[in-house]
C-alpha cells in the first residue's frame, strides 16, 4: 500500500507552546474518534492504539499509519515527539507546529516543572540544563524548515488558528488551556541578565524564531492576499548549469509556472517546477519531489528577478 497518504496529518507539540489547547481544538473539528496521540510509552494521555502498535511487544508504526490510510475520514497523530519520528509516512505539507518566543517559552517550561514536577533550583539553573536547552530546535530534528506544512506562533495564537483552519480545511476553534492561572500579565517578566542568560542558552532556539517568525508573516500574508501559500525553497542556489530552486502551491499539485524577469520586468525565460529533487524526497513534499526548477546559465549574465507567474518572487540573481 502507498504509506503517504493525504488524510493523515502531524502535529508536533512543542512543550509550552499552546499545544493543550490544539489538542482540544482538533478534537472538536476532526472528532475525538480521528486524533490519536503519543506522549510516551507511560503517558496517559497516549491512545491505546498508539500503546499498542508502537510500544507493544513488536513495535511497528508501519502497522499504525496502515490502519489510519484506510480511515474513511482525516485522521491526526499529535504528541511529544520530534518530527523526524513520524515524516516518513507524512506529506510535508501536513506537517504542523508552533513554536514561541524562546525566552516566553523556557519561563513557561521552568513553572510548568515547578508546578508539576517539583522543580526546586533556580530559573537560571533550569535554563542551563542541556535537556531544557534549545528544545524547540531539537524538535525539528534538522528537517527543513520551508518543508513543513504549518508553522504557528504562540504569540500570535488566534490568526495562527484562523491560518491553520484554512490550510487544512477546517473549522478550529481557539481554546486556553493548560495555562498559568497564577499569572497576571500576558508575558513573563524577568531581569535583563536572566533574559541575557536564556538568549545564549538557547541560541539555536533564537535563529528558529526569527526564521519562523519571517515565513508566518510571509504565508499570513499571501494566504490574504490571493487564498494560498507559495512554499519556496530558501533562495536561489548556484548549480553547474545556472541557478535552482523548488516551489509548489499549498491548494494544488499543478506545477508552478516560473517565469525569470529582467531589470525592465520583460520575461526573458519560463519554465515549470517539474524536475525532481532527490535531496528533497525524504521528507515526502508534494509531487513526489517533482517541485524543482532551473534557469541556464546564458541568462545569468544581468540583474535577475526569478518568481511565479503569479507574481510570488522566489529570489534575486546578481551576476
Amino acid at each position: 500500500m502507498n504509506t503517504i497518504n493525504n488524510s493523515i496529518c502531524l502535529f508536533v507539540h512543542i512543550p509550552k507552546t499552546a499545544g493543550t489547547s490544539l489538542r482540544i481544538a482538533f478534537e472538536q473539528a476532526l472528532g475525538k474518534e480521528s486524533v490519536y496521540y503519543d506522549y510516551g510509552k507511560t503517558a496517559s494521555e497516549t491512545s491505546a492504539l498508539v500503546s499498542d502498535l508502537l510500544y507493544g511487544e513488536i513495535p511497528d508504526s508501519y502497522r499504525l499509519f496502515e490502519y489510519l490510510g484506510k480511515c474513511s475520514s482525516r485522521s491526526l497523530i499529535a504528541g511529544h515527539f520530534g518530527i523526524k519520528r513520524y515524516s516518513h509516512f507524512i506529506l510535508a505539507k501536513n506537517i504542523a507546529t508552533f513554536v514561541r518566543d524562546p525566552v516566553q517559552q523556557v519561563i513557561s517550561h521552568y513553572y510548568h516543572f515547578k508546578r508539576h514536577g517539583g522543580y526546586k533550583q533556580s530559573l537560571e539553573v533550569f535554563c542551563r540544563q542541556p535537556q531544557f536547552r534549545n528544545l524547540q530546535n531539537r524538535s525539528f530534528n534538522n528537517y527543513p524548515l520551508n518543508l513543513i506544512g504549518f508553522i504557528g506562533l504562540t504569540e500570535k495564537f488566534t490568526i495562527s488558528l484562523q491560518l491553520l483552519a484554512k490550510l487544512w480545511n477546517i473549522s478550529i476553534e481557539e481554546l486556553k488551556l493548560n495555562f498559568n492561572q497564577q499569572r497576571t500579565e500576558e508575558l513573563y517578566q524577568v531581569e535583563p541578565a536572566t533574559e541575557q542568560l536564556i538568549k545564549q542558552q538557547n541560541r539555536q532556539d533564537m535563529r528558529l524564531y526569527a526564521k519562523a517568525l519571517a515565513r508566518f508573516e510571509q504565508q499570513y500574508s499571501e494566504y490574504e492576499q490571493s487564498g494560498y501559500y507559495l512554499y519556496r525553497s530558501d533562495g536561489l542556489k548556484n548549480v553547474p548549469r545556472g541557478i535552482s530552486g523548488w516551489c509548489y502551491y499549498s491548494h494544488s499539485d499543478h506545477p508552478v509556472k516560473i517565469e525569470v524577469l529582467n531589470s525592465n520586468g520583460v520575461v526573458l525565460y519560463y519554465c515549470y517546477a517539474t524536475e525532481f529533487q532527490p535531496q528533497l524526497a525524504q521528507f515526502n513534499p508534494v509531487r513526489g519531489g517533482c517541485i524543482g526548477y532551473h534557469v541556464p546559465k546564458k541568462y545569468l549574465t544581468e540583474p535577475l528577478t526569478v518568481q511565479s507567474s503569479e507574481g510570488h518572487v522566489l529570489g534575486e540573481w546578481q551576476p
